[in-house]
């Protein structure tokens, strides 16, 4: 065997060594990681910008979409699954940052086109790492807010 075939193969061998050595290392950090927190379900009862002078406001947070801008969200009302009560309100778990609202165009659409003032529920996963975000599920019809008519 010549000393450029015998170099190759002594190459070849160390390639493989380095590569067995790197995925032993990774294996142990992958099984280590945090396992990845599956999202809140919140049913909220809000208003958009402003709300009447006897709606009794527990939240606010800025939220955006693309090509939306920014509202705030005033939340009246706001139960994770399982919970009885919010224990922690979303604006101090987002460290007072602006939520990105995602999901399917029509119910970010809906939310986005309402007026200002106008009660509505909505059902939306929160997402609380390095970009808070709201992933609409469901936005039902605008409910009246209280004290107004229908005339």
């Amino acid at each position: 065997m010549s000393r450029v075939e015998a170099s190759l193969r002594e190459m070849k061998v160390a390639v493989a060594l380095v590569a067995i050595l790197a995925t032993l290392s990774v294996a142990p950090a992958l099984a280590l990681s945090p396992r990845i927190r599956q999202p809140s379900l919140y049913r909220i009862e809000a208003y958009l910008d402003e709300a009447p002078e006897n709606a009794e406001v527990r939240d606010r947070i800025r939220i955006s979409a693309v090509g939306r801008g920014e509202r705030e969200l005033l939340l009246t009302e706001y139960r994770a699954q399982g919970e009885t009560d919010i224990s922690a309100r979303l604006s101090r778990r987002a460290l007072g940052r602006r939520f990105i609202v995602r999901g399917f165009e029509k119910p970010v659409a809906e939310l986005f086109a309402l007026p200002a003032g106008e009660a509505f529920v909505a059902y939306l996963h929160a997402y609380l790492d390095a970009a808070p975000s709201l992933y609409v599920i469901e936005l039902e019809h605008p409910v009246p807010a209280p004290g107004s008519s229908t005339d």
